[in-house]
């Protein structure tokens, strides 16, 4: 600008010739506002990229007409993969599944489909190395004005860990010497020890869920 300020343009040109010569058109826009669109989005998609790496939470989006799958980069590195290595789809994520556990996956996924509610599972994933992961995915049908399902949307995590820990939880409770009962804020029980079956006389299916009054 005459004050010495740059900003981004767009310009088409158009030329022709006549008796006089040649002749040029050009038509100058300014797309600063486009522009600073365009640098937030950015910005704003590197900022969940790094939410989703510290998380470590993958997202997910299948276009179900065209069949056309998106994978976040979180995603691809929880399957042990880089971004660049493959075009994500369908066939490739029950590749990654371990074989016992594909027929759960194909139904869940069957059910999102049909269904308005979000919905979760937990699934085993073999990693390119040969290691075995646990995933938790939470998935949801988004539908379009005919309340057809166009698009279907969710995330994944990885629960080894929080997996592994709970089970060796749950071993201790139940080697301890006594009775233990844990309830919820609301005074709900939500778990209970063979100690606690033996000396109350109760079985844990007819505690679970009891007010502890």
């Amino acid at each position: 600008r005459k004050g010495g300020a740059e900003f981004p343009v767009e310009l088409t040109l158009s030329s022709w010739k006549t008796n006089q010569g040649q002749f040029y058109t050009g038509i100058w826009r300014d797309v600063t506002r486009r522009k600073q669109a365009e640098d937030a989005l950015k910005f704003s998609e590197s900022r969940l990229n790094e939410a989703q790496r510290v998380a470590h939470i993958g997202s997910w989006e299948w276009d179900v007409a065209t069949r056309q799958v998106f994978w976040s980069e979180e995603q691809y590195r929880l399957f042990g993969f880089g971004p660049d290595e493959f075009l994500p789809s369908y066939e490739r994520f029950m590749a990654s599944v371990h074989q016992e556990d594909r027929k759960r996956a194909r139904k869940w996924l069957r059910q999102l489909a049909t269904s308005n509610e979000s919905t979760g599972i937990e699934v085993r994933i073999i990693l390119p190395n040969g290691e075995i992961r646990l995933l938790h995915t939470l998935g949801r049908s988004v539908r379009d004005n005919t309340s057809k399902v166009v698009r279907i949307v969710g995330t994944s995590q990885d629960i080894t860990e929080r997996s592994k820990a709970d089970q060796k939880f749950k071993a201790l409770l139940e080697s301890a010497p006594d009775a233990i009962i844990i309830v919820r804020c609301d005074g709900s029980i939500m778990l209970v020890n063979s100690q606690a079956e033996k000396i109350f006389g109760y079985q844990r299916e007819e505690l679970l869920g009891k007010d502890i009054e």
